[in-house]
C-alpha cells in the first residue's frame, strides 16, 4: 500500500501525553436537528396515544411560550435548597448546611478493595485518611455529607490474580457480613474510565455485579487521582456520589413542586442486535424519582 496517504489519527489521551496542541472545534447549532428527531418521535409515538391517565401530551408536541417570557428566569431559579437554607453554589452549601436529605447510616460500614502492590495500598490508606478525617477544604465524608464513615470488621479485600472480577466474586461468597449492618464498597482501579482500554469495561460491569449480589453498594475510584494535587477537587464529587448511591438527596431546585415530571431517555448498543435502553424520571423539583431499564436481544 502507498504510506504516504496513510496518516495517524491521534486520540485525546495522546494528544496530552506527547503535547500535541488541540483543534479548535467549530461551534455547531444542534437545536435543528434535535428539533426534527423529537418531532418526529411525537409524531410516530405520542401523537394521539394515551399513556396511562394522568400524562398530558401537547398537541403540538411542543408547549407555546409567550414571548415575553422568552429568555426570562425567576430570580429564584438560581437557589438550591439544602437542609434547611439556600445557597447558588453547590459546595458551600452542603459545607455550610447539609444535604437537603441524609439517609440513616449509623449501621453502615466501608470495605476497601484494590490490587496487592504498595502503590495501591498508599492510595488506599491516603483515600481512607481524606474520607475519615478530611483534607485541605474537604472536611471529610461525614462533616461533608452527613455519612457515618466507619470501617467494616473486615475492612480490606486485596486481589492478587490477573483476573480481579472472578476473584472478587469467590472472595465476596467468603465474606462474612454482620447481620443489620448494610456495607459500601470503594474500588481502587488502574484507569480513569473503563471502556479507555479494551476488555476492562467488562471488568467493571463484572464486579458491580458480584457486589449487588451481596448487596453491596460501590464507588469506583482511579488510583492515581488520589496522589494528584487535584484531588481535592475529586473529593466532594466522590461524597456526592456516595451520598445519593446510598439514597440520600444532595440538593434540590427551590421551588414549589407540581405534578409534572422529567423523563430522560438513553440507549447503550452492546452488538449489532442487541441494546440496552433506560429512562430517568425526576420530579420538577429536581429530585429523583424512578430508573428503569429495558433489552431487547
Amino acid at each position: 500500500s502507498d504510506t504516504s496517504e496513510a496518516f495517524p489519527i491521534l486520540s485525546i489521551p495522546m494528544r496530552k501525553e506527547m503535547d500535541i496542541p488541540f483543534e479548535g472545534f467549530a461551534t455547531k447549532n444542534t437545536y435543528l436537528e434535535y428539533y426534527k428527531k423529537i418531532s418526529a418521535f411525537y409524531d410516530i409515538h405520542l401523537k394521539g396515544k394515551t399513556i396511562a391517565d394522568n400524562i398530558t401530551f401537547y398537541s403540538e408536541a411542543f408547549e407555546e411560550v409567550d414571548e415575553i417570557k422568552i429568555m426570562r428566569v425567576k430570580k429564584v431559579s438560581n437557589y438550591l435548597k439544602f437542609n434547611g437554607n439556600n445557597d447558588y453554589n453547590i459546595y458551600s452549601g452542603l459545607k455550610n448546611y447539609g444535604p437537603y436529605k441524609v439517609p440513616q447510616t449509623d449501621n453502615l460500614r466501608f470495605i476497601f478493595i484494590y490490587k496487592a502492590n504498595e502503590i495501591h495500598r498508599k492510595a488506599a490508606n491516603q483515600l481512607y485518611i481524606a474520607l475519615k478525617n478530611g483534607i485541605s477544604n474537604f472536611p471529610g465524608l461525614k462533616d461533608y455529607v452527613k455519612v457515618n464513615f466507619e470501617l467494616a470488621q473486615e475492612n480490606k479485600i486485596i486481589l492478587e490474580t490477573n483476573d480481579p472480577a472472578s476473584e472478587l466474586a469467590d472472595k465476596l461468597e467468603h465474606y462474612n457480613k454482620h447481620e443489620g449492618l448494610k456495607y459500601f464498597a470503594i474500588y481502587l482501579t488502574d484507569h480513569k474510565r473503563f471502556e479507555d482500554l479494551e476488555n476492562n469495561e467488562e471488568e467493571y460491569y463484572k464486579v458491580k455485579y458480584s457486589l449487588l449480589q451481596k448487596e453491596i453498594l460501590s464507588q469506583f475510584i482511579y488510583y492515581k487521582n488520589i496522589d494528584s494535587s487535584s484531588f481535592i477537587f475529586h473529593l466532594p464529587n466522590i461524597a456526592v456520589a456516595i451520598l445519593a448511591k446510598l439514597g440520600g438527596i444532595p440538593w434540590k431546585l427551590d421551588t414549589v413542586s407540581s405534578a409534572k415530571m422529567i423523563v430522560g431517555f438513553g440507549v447503550k448498543r452492546l452488538d449489532d442486535n442487541t441494546y440496552l435502553g433506560n429512562t430517568l424520571c425526576f420530579k420538577d423539583d429536581g429530585e429523583f424519582y424512578k430508573f428503569e431499564t429495558y433489552q431487547r436481544a
